[in-house]
């Protein structure tokens, strides 16, 4: 990951632990899922990253990684967008705020 993002190691650990790169601890190594990196973004992440990442932290991964994933009523251009799809499309984080207040997602 540091390789793709071009930078250190100190760089991404001050990343993960400053809430801007989503990673996760899976059998004593960290991962970093994939949905939150876009080629066509600045720094190759995804767009509102890190309010996205506030929002689902107290969530688990794989949770966030479904959510992540699904495509959601509320996010709408041509047919339902995953999150993913809304924010790489330039849609607002306040769209994912009211999902998983409506939903008490958790």
């Amino acid at each position: 990951m540091r390789g793709f993002l071009d930078l250190s190691d100190d760089e991404l650990e001050q990343l993960v632990s400053t809430g801007r790169i989503y990673a996760v601890d899976i059998a004593g190594k960290r991962r970093f899922p994939a949905w939150q990196f876009s080629l066509s973004s600045p720094g190759k992440l995804l767009p509102h990253l890190a309010e996205i990442i506030a929002l689902v932290a107290a969530n688990r991964w794989l949770s966030v990684a479904g959510l992540m994933s699904t495509p959601q009523s509320e996010m709408v251009a041509e047919g339902k967008q995953t999150p993913v799809q809304w924010f790489r499309d330039g849609g607002g984080i306040d769209a994912l705020a009211e999902i998983l207040e409506a939903e008490r997602w958790t």
